[in-house]
């Protein structure tokens, strides 16, 4: 009989994590996931789950712990990729053996939320649901598209000497990834996101009266008739908008597209303002709320300066059966878990079991702000 072992990777096993994910995610023209996203395979982290048959590999998780800054709370939360299963041993129910693994690690750990960067039945089996909103804004290729109060911006190539600087601006935004200078610099250089979809960094800033102002990381093509992707920005949001703009225009480009979540209301008006196609969409990939109580201790600072009395007024109980009962000042809800999500992180929210008040209510606290999670950070 087969001895089957769901644990986590110790660290002469990651090579063998590195191949299994490099056979299932890549071709030969793709630089290897181990190189790609170094803090999934990364043993000093040691944070990733393998099923091993009789000692053998044969499916695995990659999981990367972060702090997600909003407003003045830190949000401690895991990302969830490189989901991968040997083919000879697909099937067999090993991968959601390894979730459900997943997951109680990650409440032991602390972290209120889980993000995954897939949407199949695996992970909406287990409570995990799309969130939030983007702009999925398109710019289309034209050279006279600056905008005359963008003329006095110089946009050139992110140097060595900018690094201090760009990652101050990075750190300015409300809503973020923590990301030191070190860290910030070995995620454009490994390419997460870019490197599944034939896409190359180009690292580009903007200056204005020779002042550094903004910066934006992009993900060009390798390939014809691709578009590229604006990956991870920050700064003045006109000085964004200007990079995108110049680049869509100089690198021959047919297109660039920018997913902006909807906190981002300057970026967005910025953006729009040329020659653009625009549609709503889900952040990317599917949330996990670990524990509820935890993410509003978490979220407890932003939540009281949104407004103090109300956000005393707010509690989350879970009955037996696992909905959700959500106390708002004076009025009640019951939840189910996917509900739930969209209450606390969409835009746009309806229940026909909630009163209007509750729905008055809400928009004074949520929902909460999140970066796109397929930025720098991508797992």
């Amino acid at each position: 009989m087969e001895q089957v072992e769901v644990r986590l990777l110790q660290p002469g096993e990651y090579p063998a994590a590195v191949a299994l994910s490099d056979v299932t995610f890549r071709d030969v023209s793709q630089k290897s996931m181990g190189s790609a996203f170094p803090a999934i395979f990364s043993p000093a982290l040691s944070q990733c789950f393998g099923t091993f048959v009789d000692g053998k590999l044969a499916a695995f998780m990659g999981l990367v712990p972060s702090v997600v800054h909003v407003g003045p709370s830190r949000l401690m939360v895991y990302s969830l990729g490189s989901v991968c299963t040997h083919p000879n041993y697909q099937g067999k129910g090993y991968a959601s053996m390894l979730l459900a693994q997943v997951q109680n690690f990650i409440r032991q750990a602390n972290a209120a939320l889980l993000l995954v960067s897939g949407e199949r039945s695996l992970y909406t089996r287990a409570n995990c649901f799309a969130f939030g909103q983007v702009s999925e804004i398109t710019l289309e290729a034209d050279s006279d598209a600056i905008t005359a109060a963008e003329t006095d911006i110089v946009i050139r190539e992110l140097e060595s000497r900018d690094w201090l600087t760009v990652h101050a601006l990075a750190s300015g935004r409300a809503v973020r990834y923590e990301q030191g200078v070190w860290e910030m610099a070995t995620l454009v250089e490994s390419e997460a996101h870019a490197s599944c979809v034939h896409l190359r960094h180009k690292a580009l800033v903007a200056e204005r009266d020779g002042e550094l102002v903004a910066f934006a990381i992009l993900a060009l093509p390798e390939r014809e008739n691709q578009p590229g992707l604006a990956v991870e920005w920050g700064g003045d949001a006109q000085g964004v908008a200007a990079i995108c703009r110049f680049a869509t225009a100089t690198s021959g480009l047919a297109r660039l597209v920018a997913h902006v979540p909807w906190h981002e209301a300057d970026l967005i008006e910025q953006l729009t303002q040329g020659p653009h196609q625009s549609k709503q969409a889900h952040n990317q990939g599917t949330l996990y709320v670990t524990d509820v109580s935890l993410l509003l201790t978490q979220m407890k600072a932003y939540l009281a300066e949104k407004d103090p009395v109300l956000s005393a007024q707010l509690a989350v109980e879970t009955d037996e059966q696992g909905a959700y009962h959500l106390t708002l000042g004076t009025e009640k809800v019951v939840l189910g878990a996917e509900d739930l999500i969209s209450f606390f992180f969409n835009p746009t929210w309806e229940a026909t079991k909630a009163s209007d008040e509750m729905g008055r209510l809400r928009q004074k606290l949520f929902p909460l702000p999140f970066p796109y999670t397929a930025g720098l950070n991508y797992v």
